[in-house]
């Protein structure tokens, strides 16, 4: 929507080469993501258990020192990089590390702007789920728990599991992920098509 406004047709929903590079990128950044945050457990574990012989009681929170400044540097990144879909998306090509130029000296208005995505889609996700348990309990005599147990299903076969009460619930979640994705990736589409617009170097607004 925000890169290929013309695209319209099918209310923008594609399955194409472009999402599978997209979802063959986001493998890529998931499997460095798990090294990282390994690394990152391995080292602080480790200093914690050297630094432990010689500052004694003060090796734990040494060991949280090094292990905070290991996830700050995985989250700056994750900002760093967080443009590489949208990159991708655009130039029709695999981008793995071209977003941290194109990122250089706007960390903060990017982590700010995904910060705000995240709450907004947070918010309307719990909105959402109120009103849907709310409905929910009144079709199910004013008991928030019978709808609950209705919803959650029997998981023993897949018959018994798609009741129409789950069906509706399964239908109504993947609509919410939907929405929700959409807030948490819109502000890196149109960040990548302000700086791409403008040239690297200018200033993120």
């Amino acid at each position: 929507m925000v890169l290929r406004p013309a695209d319209s047709s099918l209310a923008y929903l594609r399955l194409g080469p472009d999402e599978l590079r997209i979802a063959l990128l986001m493998m890529i950044y998931v499997g460095f993501g798990a090294l990282a945050t390994f690394a990152v457990t391995f080292v602080g574990a480790l200093a914690a258990a050297v630094l432990g012989m010689f500052a004694g009681p003060l090796a734990g929170f040494l060991g949280f020192l090094i292990g905070s400044a290991g996830l700050g540097a995985m989250i700056y990144a994750g900002v760093r990089l967080s443009l590489a879909p949208a990159q991708t998306f655009a130039e029709r090509r695999l981008v793995l590390f071209d977003s941290w130029a194109l990122t250089k000296g706007h960390f903060w208005g990017l982590a700010g702007a995904y910060l705000l995505a995240a709450a907004l889609a947070l918010i309307v996700l719990l909105l959402a789920m109120m009103l849907y348990s709310g409905v929910s309990a009144a079709l199910h005599g004013g008991s928030l728990e019978n709808a609950m147990r209705n919803i959650s299903g029997d998981m023993s076969t897949l018959g018994t599991y798609f009741t129409p009460a789950t069906t509706v619930y399964v239908a109504f979640s993947s609509l919410l992920n939907a929405l929700s994705y959409a807030l948490i990736f819109a502000p890196g589409a149109v960040a990548y098509r302000q700086l791409a617009q403008h040239g690297v170097g200018d200033t993120f607004r």
